[in-house]
């Protein structure tokens, strides 16, 4: 068994940071927080992490509850701490109840114990007063971790089958649905589906966007060819704050910009919510794309959402609609290291096997993919972030 850094050796290498470097160098806080999160497992008894994991389960739980009381609104409104007699008029829950939420939420810092049954806030508290993180919560909650809770049974009946098929997997079976997962929104969970939209709008936290450290200029904007057809095409691009960043970033750029989605999606759009250049078109990302020729296509959390099989079939009238030597696919997903992958990869990866049988890829596993499509890596890209967070993978079509 290869060996695992002691805690001494953890607290020297954490201790070696220079603490200036924690405000401005996310690189630095990202280590820090990668070196502090291995010194918690290297110093806690491992029988001890065992049994712990058993009860984990019951702090999103809390949270869950915390939400669908609007607890972290009603501390974040306030002024001054709350006692759990005030939040309990503020809520309608039992005072006992709050008490008992409220004690856990504090030992993991999503609220301030201020004194004997008083409480305010933290900086995440704020966080989850955002209503589009309370959306997120509610949406994986009910949604997700509901699916995931029978997985094991789900995996049994199938004797432990990979799930590829976006109607046949544990989304199916535990909530008793023929539809795909985002049929069964759609249709039957609309309130749902409303914070699955809020929650993809606020999905890129307190990270950047792509347009703030991908080489846009470099590898868009020089050698583009206005007259060849569109600068950029947001596949399935939602509400359009991917296009939306990039006005933003390079406000005097010349050349057509398209927002992809279904009918339902861009009539969702309110008027005035998109800058007046993005042009909206009604697009099946499974159906012949319209823009043809376009210097780039970017698909954002879209391919994560199916297996292999799926995702050759979208890429497959994108890679048509492409232009030999000018065109480029940009992939903004999640690029797993092949060894070594952290605990919020590996989280995503499960998610997105529950969602819609997806999955997060390596970069072996996006190799693969897009040599299977017709098209060839140029480069993966990584913000300020890092590896930990989205990554740019940038493709052509194969020479």
């Amino acid at each position: 068994m290869p060996s695992q850094p002691t805690g001494a050796t953890l607290l020297k290498e954490l201790s070696s940071i220079q603490p200036q470097t924690l405000d401005n160098d996310p690189q630095a806080r990202q280590n820090a927080l990668s070196l502090s999160r291995k010194l918690t497992a290297a110093l806690e008894d491992p029988t001890n992490a065992a049994v712990d994991m058993m009860f984990a389960p019951f702090i999103p739980s809390a949270v869950r509850i915390a939400v669908e009381l609007h607890l972290f609104e009603s501390l974040c409104e306030s002024e001054s701490p709350l006692s759990t007699a005030k939040l309990g008029d503020l809520t309608g829950a039992d005072s006992l109840l709050l008490n008992r939420i409220l004690r856990l939420l504090a030992s993991i810092n999503f609220v301030q114990e201020s004194g004997p049954d008083r409480s305010s806030t933290t900086p995440t508290t704020h966080a989850m007063a955002n209503p589009n993180i309370a959306a997120g919560h509610r949406f994986v909650w009910d949604i997700l971790v509901e699916a995931n809770v029978q997985y094991h049974h789900f995996l049994k009946e199938t004797h432990f089958k990979l799930p590829l098929e976006p109607t046949d997997h544990v989304i199916q079976f535990a909530h008793g649905t023929k539809y795909h997962t985002f049929e069964y929104l759609a249709k039957l969970r609309p309130d749902r589906f409303t914070d699955f939209h809020l929650f993809m709008g606020n999905t890129m936290g307190a990270r950047s966007y792509w347009v703030d450290w991908y080489p846009v200029a470099e590898r868009l904007l020089d050698g583009l060819d206005a007259s060849s057809g569109s600068l950029l095409v947001d596949v399935d691009g939602g509400k359009g704050h991917d296009l939306q960043a990039f006005i933003k970033k390079f406000p005097d750029t010349k050349g057509k910009l398209v927002l992809q989605d279904l009918p339902e999606a861009l009539a969702s759009i309110k008027d005035g919510d998109l800058d007046r250049r993005i042009y909206k078109q009604d697009q099946d990302f499974f159906a012949p794309n319209q823009e043809v020729g376009a210097r780039a296509y970017l698909m954002h959390h879209i391919l994560h959402d199916w297996s292999d099989k799926y995702a050759l079939k979208i890429l497959e009238p994108i890679v048509k609609a492409m232009k030999r030597g000018y065109s480029k696919l940009l992939i903004h997903d999640l690029v797993l290291p092949d060894a070594g992958v952290t605990s919020y990869q590996a989280r995503w990866d499960m998610t997105m096997m529950t969602f819609n049988a997806g999955m997060e890829r390596s970069r072996s596993q996006w190799q693969s993919l897009l040599s299977a499509a017709g098209l060839e890596i140029v480069q993966f890209c990584h913000g300020p972030d890092g590896e930990d967070a989205d990554g740019l993978v940038e493709a052509v079509l194969k020479a």
